[in-house]
């Protein structure tokens, strides 16, 4: 077959790593993974959970996954900057944390924890809650 010049042009794509404690986790991952349709409108093209396919690359008792986002269908993602792409607050977070951190001090044991203040990822809403116990 003679080659005709035609080029198959794809997009890049960016992978994010997402570790869990497999305990911590309501519904482990099964199977491979699974791909999102475009349908959905989300960034992500998919995810593998990795622990399941490679077995041997995760500690005993821990999850891997392995989130894709971007390709043909998010080329943009590619301009954006790790922290833009894992952490999805929107402008202002750090503004507004320090305002409800100042009028937390005068409520003696109270705290605020969870994802939607210091890290969408179950590690950061972790290390928070840690600064606390």
């Amino acid at each position: 077959m003679d080659f005709d010049g035609t080029i198959v042009i794809g997009g890049g794509v960016a992978v994010v790593q997402l570790g869990f404690r497999t305990e911590d986790l309501a519904h482990p991952p099964r199977g491979f993974g699974i791909l999102v349709p475009s349908r959905e409108g989300t960034p992500p093209l998919g995810m593998i959970a990795a622990s399941n396919v490679f077995p041997n690359h995760t500690p005993e008792g821990h999850t891997l996954a392995t989130a894709m986002m971007g390709g043909a269908r998010a080329p943009a993602i590619l301009d954006q900057t790790d922290e833009a792409i894992t952490e999805q607050y929107t402008p202002g977070h750090a503004k507004r944390l320090a305002a409800i951190d100042e009028r937390l001090r005068s409520l003696s044991g109270l705290a605020l924890k969870g994802n939607s203040y210091r890290g969408v990822s179950v590690g950061a809403a972790v290390e928070d809650a840690l600064t606390n116990a």
